[in-house]
This record gives structure tokens, sequence and C-alpha cells, in this order.
């Protein structure tokens, strides 16, 4: 009975931060953040 529990808590956080607009939206800029400095890095 253990293990289900486990398994079910992780996708239950994700989805209760996605579902949350603060977090996703810093997310979002995180990401972007990352993805500009890469573009930047190669050039």
């Amino acid at each position: 009975m253990n293990s289900p529990s486990v398994t079910e808590s992780r996708p239950n956080l994700l989805i209760r931060l996605w579902r949350n607009k603060e977090y996703r939206s810093v997310f979002f800029q995180i990401l972007t953040m990352v993805i500009v400095f890469a573009i930047l890095g190669m050039i």
C-alpha cells in the first residue's frame, strides 16, 4: 500500500504546482532565460 501512495504523490504535486499561476509564470520565466542564454552562448 505504501508504493502506490508514493507514486501518486509526485504527479499530484506537479499538477498542483502547474495549476498555480504564480509557479507556472516563474517556471516560464526561468525557462525563457535559459533558452536566451543558451542561444547567446552559441553565438
